[in-house]
């Protein structure tokens, strides 16, 4: 485990398999951030996860009213596009700078507005105001590339 905080309760997984006959991996670091559950009730010694976040390459980054940084995975965005909206089925956000956001939603204005109040919510309880979110018509995912929901691509 490679902890994150000083509460050491979220961590990178490092992992090792020797079992593997073509290429071994040895301490590879795993960027999934995991919450670790320290007491679990039912005794074993193992690691027990409470949660996943999301991968630390796709945080989104911000600064809120006071103007410090503030990162946010990429699950909350997830659950608060999904949960907006039981008929979204198909999105994509974009992080182009630390004011824009570009938000693909496959269907109808009213999915879109949807998905924009759910993220503005998410975003004002961070304290993060004046974020911009354009929707974009068409999808920036290229064919044969694995498809990432939320991005973070600023320049």
């Amino acid at each position: 485990k490679k902890y994150l905080d000083e509460t050491n309760t979220r961590f990178h997984p490092i992992i090792t398999d020797l079992k593997r006959f073509s290429q071994p991996i040895v301490r590879y670091e795993l960027n999934d951030i995991i919450h670790e559950l320290k007491d679990c009730s039912c005794g074993l010694k193992t690691t027990a996860i409470a949660k996943i976040e999301g991968r630390s390459d796709d945080m989104l980054l911000f600064e809120n009213i006071d103007g410090l940084p503030v990162k946010i995975y990429p699950d909350f965005f997830r659950r608060a596009i999904i949960l907006s909206n039981e008929s979204i089925d198909d999105y994509l956000l974009v992080q182009r700078s630390n004011l824009v956001i570009e938000l693909y939603i496959n269907g109808n204005q009213d999915l879109f507005e949807s998905a924009k109040n759910g993220i503005e919510t998410l975003l004002q309880d961070y304290s993060i105001v004046g974020i911009e979110i354009n929707r974009i018509k068409n999808p920036p995912h290229k064919k044969g590339d694995k498809l990432r929901r939320i991005r973070y691509e600023t320049n």
